[in-house]
């Protein structure tokens, strides 16, 4: 297993939703490419869930 992330519920909402668009259709190149731009972003956003 690997260690939970201070990011984990945002990261596991988003694969979430994501794995659902796709089953409902959507590209999963560009689906995935999404994902990742919004979970990069949230990290980033949090100045990578540094502990000051």
């Amino acid at each position: 297993m690997r260690p939970e992330t201070p990011a984990y519920n945002f990261i596991s909402t988003e694969f979430r939703k994501t794995i659902g668009d796709i089953m409902n259709g959507a590209d999963v190149d560009t689906w995935l490419d999404k994902a990742v731009n919004h979970i990069d972003g949230n990290i980033q956003g949090a100045d990578g869930y540094r502990k000051n």
